[in-house]
């Protein structure tokens, strides 16, 4: 596509539509429409007549953003927010010519040394442009938080509820369509052209020298990006604990937005900060970039956070809890088995959920490293410009395993630990 602006063009839109089509459906599972919304719209339509058209139209807004429609305004704005913050992608496709992505133009005269301030300068900019797209969601979570209503409300835990319509049949062929293209042109034909490189390149994987600098690179990545995962985790567990719902709402509204700016603010924003007389002496450390991966994945880390608290049972909990207390060694591993499941297990697929986001994140990685360390994903981002290796397509499914087995070992870890435990209670 690099002979035709105009193809790489629909590409990369295809690319952004089923990438944010897909954020938009998991957003529109967990927020639901419910009927007592319809309800209440129709009461609000009985009163037409003793309002005044402004009075009762801001009314009516208010209404259907927390009701009938909070699922579409915080869907819209997430999505959106993705698509203007996306910059990989286009980086990748050589999206550099008019119209230029403003996240590859910025970047791009940063690595050319463009001066810090100016960079700064434009990034405001784009935050006002962020802040209206958050603008619908902001609306929603805040009539949510007046009416003293979860947004999390139609969370499903077993199945869809009836407030959920299904799909008509005109829809069906098109949502089977959809994701026909979505399978055959981004999960089947990239696997089949890297069957080949994957063949070719398999000599190249038993050179020791190889070996120790790809192993070097993929355990400094792993590394920040499980203890990114980590904090971020504990950052959005401790935030949801506090008892004081005050302190709560102002930490869930504060916490996040630094992160839903993007990556590129976010790094920007660091290398400015590390670059402060105060702070310089850390600038070539390990913190710019694990504190830079923490506050870019932080409000992916809240949503999983409150998506496993509504998961949780506390009644199926309590009783392996229980089970763990009984005078059978026995009943006490049942117990440990599924107190395991129940809440080790999923915690680990969201701690590998996040550190698989952080180890892809090369904007923040190749902004905020440090000069000795090179992670995997800047190497592959800077050898991927110069053509089509087969040893890359090799590291790239190593580096793309490497945070599966890491949650692997941690679940077995972690069983065997809980096992032990509950052999050596009384």
């Amino acid at each position: 596509f690099e002979y035709s602006d105009l193809l790489t063009e629909v590409l990369y839109s295809l690319l952004m539509i089923i990438r944010c089509s897909a954020v938009g459906v998991m957003i529109l599972s967990l927020i639901e429409c419910e009927e007592g919304d319809r309800t209440a719209e129709h009461l609000w339509q009985l009163l037409r007549s003793r309002q005044t058209h402004l009075q009762w139209m801001v009314g009516k807004l208010k209404l259907l953003l927390s009701g009938r429609l909070r699922g579409i305004a915080c869907a819209w704005s997430l999505m959106s927010l993705l698509a203007f913050q996306e910059f990989e992608t286009a980086a990748l496709m050589q999206i550099d010519r008019w119209p230029v992505a403003w996240t590859v133009w910025l970047f791009d005269a940063h690595a050319a040394r463009y001066p810090l301030a100016q960079s700064l300068i434009l990034l405001c900019k784009a935050i006002l442009v962020q802040i209206l797209l958050m603008a619908p969601a902001a609306v929603v979570f805040y009539q949510a938080h007046r009416s003293r209503r979860s947004v999390m409300t139609g969370l499903h835990q077993t199945s869809i509820s009836s407030g959920s319509p299904p799909a008509s049949r005109a829809a069906r062929p098109v949502m089977i369509g959809w994701l026909a293209i979505a399978v055959l042109f981004f999960v089947l034909l990239p696997v089949i052209t890297s069957v080949r490189p994957l063949v070719g390149g398999a000599d190249l994987v038993t050179r020791q020298s190889f070996l120790r600098q790809s192993g070097q690179q993929i355990a400094v990545s792993t590394g920040f990006a499980v203890a990114a995962a980590i904090v971020s985790l504990w950052i959005a567990v401790t935030t949801l604990n506090f008892t004081r719902s005050y302190r709560r709402t102002i930490l869930l509204a504060m916490l996040p937005l630094p992160g839903l700016c993007g990556p590129l603010f976010v790094s920007l924003s660091g290398l400015a900060l590390f670059q402060q007389p105060v702070f310089r002496p850390l600038y070539d450390t390990w913190l710019p970039l694990l504190s830079g991966l923490t506050i870019a994945v932080l409000p992916r880390a809240l949503l999983v956070a409150v998506l496993l608290q509504h998961l949780q049972h506390p009644a199926a909990t309590y009783s392996a809890e229980l089970l763990l207390a009984h005078r059978h060694g026995d009943v006490r591993s049942y117990g440990a088995s599924i107190l395991w499941r129940l809440v080790h297990l999923r915690w680990i697929g969201a701690a590998a959920l996040l550190a698989h986001w952080c180890v892809w994140d090369v904007t923040t990685t190749s902004i905020l490293r440090p000069v000795a360390l090179e992670p995997v994903v800047t190497r592959l981002y800077d050898e991927m410009h110069y053509g089509y290796v087969d040893a890359l397509v090799w590291l790239s499914v190593v580096a793309a395993l490497s945070i599966p087995v890491v949650a692997l070992l941690a679940a077995v870890v972690s069983r065997g630990i809980l096992h032990w435990r509950a052999r050596q209670r009384l």
